[in-house]
């Protein structure tokens, strides 16, 4: 468990967020790679990335917030915006960026099955480098049994 790549004295680099940006630099460059392999505009794919990040945490965050500790948020409110302690849901970011794409493709004009198409291999690298992150950071270790 490294709850921090870096933790100096000026500076601190938690595992879980250095794992995130990784996943989000490597999805953007599956994204671009994959549409340029469709009949998908780059630039329409690369304009929604820029929409879809934010989405995404802001989805992950609430469905940490509804689902994972109601009662805490409920008596800290302003904990909900505290995105530095962790609390993301991967179904959360996934549920509100499937609902951007599909608005998104509509929008534009585009298939939205063939622009989730684009998207799926970036998802799946996400989810690989957030989950390094988290298992870095030692959240997600379990119960012991």
């Amino acid at each position: 468990m490294f709850p921090w790549v870096w933790h100096g004295e000026w500076v601190r680099l938690p595992t879980y967020l250095t794992g995130l940006a990784a996943g989000l630099a490597v999805a953007t460059f599956a994204v671009r790679r994959e549409a340029r392999r469709s009949r998908i505009p780059v630039d329409a794919a690369r304009d929604l990335v820029v929409w879809l990040v934010p989405t995404v945490i802001g989805g992950a965050r609430l469905a940490h917030v509804l689902w994972v500790a109601p009662r805490f948020y409920a008596m800290e409110p302003w904990a909900a915006v505290a995105y530095a302690y962790g609390g993301f849901v991967f179904y959360g970011g996934f549920g509100a960026g499937a609902l951007l794409l599909w608005r998104w493709a509509r929008w534009k004009g585009l298939d939205p099955w063939a622009l989730a198409d684009v998207f799926a291999p970036a998802a799946a690298l996400g989810l690989v480098f957030g989950r390094h992150g988290c298992l870095g950071a030692g959240c997600c270790w379990g119960k012991p049994v």
